[in-house]
């Protein structure tokens, strides 16, 4: 039987404690965004955040009480506008003039690959390197060649948009996260510079999401997992994240020989992903100085790495099948990773330069935004209607 988003095997989760926690997190992540880039503007950014915080919490205390039939219209109002405004700000912004090169990244290596040259020495527009590993690239191809790799966001928004009221089962869960999204600063940032970073996790939700609603496990479907886990690996290591929150407590209930087949599949899958560009130059891939390999792994240290699996692995055996959990476990694995990793560094560098130097990307806290809107969705304060909360898996 497939359920809904909304669904639970547990109901121990404490509503009003969630939202709390979803709320803090969402203006956190968008905070920074505001603090950032509201200086530059003659508004002060306390103002800003303040008034953000007022509006956001706001809308929470309005939404419980509009039906069903006013979230549906919402949701497709806010759905026409959140299309329409990335088209419209993918068209006014020249890329060139972006100082952010991960739309570069992945189409200057398109453009070098198809030119016959090794596409991991190609350089982006501000001379750097580009680091996404080879079946995000590829799964860029057809944006390509309908001339934009930026396409690749309006696709996965347009996905989550579609699948929304499936996964979540009302309208009210599905207006409430696009609303959210459409109101997030951080958002709008990965829109104007056109960085795929948050809609990678957006896929990841989907997907994660997808799975849980099918009730899909490795047990289940061994090839299904096995090659979506090694593909979804070939974007980039971070995903590691939500895939191994999800999938860990089926990887620990299969058997023996379900566990290696699983491990074996998806690493070879990842494997079969570089395949050709180690035929084709193994050389310029392992060998060479700003290899993906090194540009995806160089933000962290070993301990932050031992800190990471530290908190997975704890936090993956205790959702016990509560994706409102699930979803938060992502959120607070993502941000503490996060935090540790840029403190690390700012100690690192005896504070010669704060949070927002150009030594720190802030967008890595927006790849726990669509997990944070689940939590929202679910926990927003005085929900009136509810869907039963015992299911078969």
């Amino acid at each position: 039987m497939k359920r809904t988003l909304l669904q639970s095997h547990d109901t121990t989760v404490n509503t009003r404690w969630m939202y709390l926690f979803g709320l803090v997190s969402f203006l956190f992540v968008n905070g920074l965004f505001i603090l950032k880039y509201a200086s530059r503007s003659s508004v002060p950014d306390w103002v800003g955040l303040i008034a953000y915080g007022v509006f956001v919490v706001g809308i929470s205390m309005i939404s419980p009480g509009l039906s069903e039939r006013f979230h549906k219209l919402f949701f497709i109002l806010t759905s026409v506008l959140m299309l329409a405004g990335i088209i419209v700000v993918h068209r006014l912004i020249d890329p060139l003039s972006v100082q952010v090169d991960r739309w570069s990244a992945i189409d200057h290596f398109l453009d070098r690959m198809l030119s016959g040259q090794y596409p991991y020495l190609a350089q982006t527009h501000l001379g750097g390197y580009g680091s996404p590993f080879p079946f995000w690239n590829l799964f860029h191809l057809p944006f390509y060649w309908l001339g934009d790799v930026a396409y690749g966001m309006l696709a996965l928004v347009a996905g989550l948009i579609f699948s929304l009221k499936r996964l979540m089962g009302t309208y009210r869960g599905a207006s409430v996260f696009l609303f959210l999204l459409f109101v997030s600063p951080a958002f709008w940032y990965e829109v104007a510079v056109r960085s795929d970073l948050l809609y990678n996790f957006i896929l990841c939700f989907l997907i994660c999401a997808g799975w849980y609603r099918s009730g899909l496990t490795i047990s289940k479907s061994l090839w299904v997992t096995g090659v979506i886990s090694g593909l979804m690996l070939s974007t980039r290591l971070s995903i590691v994240i939500p895939f191994f929150l999800l999938l860990f407590p089926g990887f620990t209930g299969a058997s023996w020989r379900q566990r290696i087949l699983f491990t074996g599949i998806a690493s070879l899958t990842f494997l079969v992903t570089f395949l050709p560009f180690i035929l084709w130059d193994i050389q310029s891939l392992v060998f060479f100085e700003y290899n993906p390999f090194v540009l995806q792994t160089r933000q962290g240290s070993l301990f932050e790495f031992i800190l990471l699996f530290a908190l997975l692995i704890p936090l993956s055996l205790s959702w016990k099948g509560n994706f409102e959990r699930y979803a938060a476990y992502n959120v607070a694995t993502i941000l503490v990773f996060v935090s540790v990793t840029f403190l690390h560094r700012m100690l690192a560098d005896n504070f010669e330069s704060g949070l927002f130097g150009a030594r720190y990307d802030i967008t890595y806290f927006s790849m726990s935004l669509p997990f944070i809107l689940m939590v929202l969705s679910r926990a927003f304060p005085g929900r009136k209607t509810n869907v039963p909360q015992k299911v078969t898996p």
